[in-house]
């Protein structure tokens, strides 16, 4: 019997399960993908997000600081730069990585490579099957991403498709570009695509260059993306990744029981930007801290948890 069992290694995943083990609380993580694992994002972590952490990032996670913009829309450009840091651009592989450590450092036990079939409510305990193992625990957290097992097992519920939106991203060797060097000014591009925006965000020695959109109104995604790279005389490669993000959170029940979601997962995306860090580690640190406060006496106190209730999270 665990108190706490975390479906999702991701950023909001690793904070909940942080917070949990330094609460002394008996934390299991479990992820269906082995850690480092590839992630499609863009990479850039704001220096709100960064504030949230009360540790530093190590230098081998980070690919560039950030310190201005590029904002381009029909043909017109507008660059801002600062003499501060405004965030940074990472390797998301290392940066998860880091974060999941973090949270296994303080007591957190970590199985990824483990996937969760289904998740029951007994009432007096939650039973979790993997395609391992048959785990029980007091309190279930979905930090599962987007198609979230949590969500889908527990809360029954279905999403309309006009929550969600979809990127598609390629990583561009900087010595592709004809003028433009990894110097951490990011260039955002509006006006060209449909609900969305496209960009162009400096590594290390490459670019991840994308768009994003909201379904509906993506036409032909990969045909947009082709145009995309195009216009910045660039040959479009053929390793196109796609990936679907949530949005439009606010409104959805996150506490069910004994169970509760955070971060994708919970639909915390914001729906202009598509930025999901923030909000995952938000809520993750969020959740972590009510879970800590709704143990006594090593039973949790269910009443405790619907706070999380509250649409708090995007505060």
């Amino acid at each position: 019997m665990y108190d706490v069992i975390v479906v999702g290694a991701g950023p909001a995943g690793s904070t909940v399960s942080r917070k949990c083990a330094e609460k002394d609380l008996e934390t299991l993580v479990l992820d269906k993908q082995s850690f480092p694992r590839e992630k499609l994002c863009g990479g850039a972590v704001s220096e709100r997000t960064l504030k949230l952490l009360d540790f530093d990032i190590p230098e081998e996670v980070i690919n560039q600081g950030c310190n201005g913009a590029r904002v381009h829309f029909q043909g017109e450009t507008v660059e801002v730069e600062k003499d501060y840091r405004l965030g940074l651009l990472v390797s998301r592989e290392k940066f998860d990585s880091f974060l999941l450590k973090k949270a296994e450092k303080k007591g957190a036990e970590v199985k990824d490579g483990e996937r969760v079939l289904n998740i029951t409510d007994k009432g007096s305990h939650v039973l979790v099957k993997t395609d391992k193992e048959v785990y029980r625990s007091k309190i279930v957290v979905g930090a599962d991403g987007v198609d979230s097992t949590v969500a889908r097992e527990v809360l029954g519920e279905e999403i309309s498709e006009e929550y969600f939106k979809l990127a598609l991203e390629n990583r561009v060797e900087e010595v592709k570009f004809q003028d433009k060097k990894c110097d951490g000014i990011i260039d955002v591009f509006f006006g060209d695509i449909d609900g969305g925006y496209g960009w162009v965000f400096p590594h290390r020695d490459f670019f991840s260059v994308g768009i994003g959109s909201y379904e509906d109104k993506m036409k032909k995604p990969l045909k947009r993306q082709e145009s995309f790279l195009k216009d910045l005389n660039l040959d479009a490669p053929d390793d196109f990744r796609g990936h679907r993000l949530p949005v439009g959170g606010q409104g959805r029940k996150k506490v069910s029981g004994r169970t509760m979601l955070v971060g994708d997962a919970a639909g915390l995306v914001d729906p202009l930007t598509g930025e999901g860090i923030y909000y995952a580690i938000k809520s993750g640190k969020m959740c972590g801290e009510t879970i800590g406060k709704a143990f006594s006496d090593e039973e949790p106190d269910l009443k405790e948890l619907k706070i999380m209730k509250r649409d708090v999270y995007m505060r």
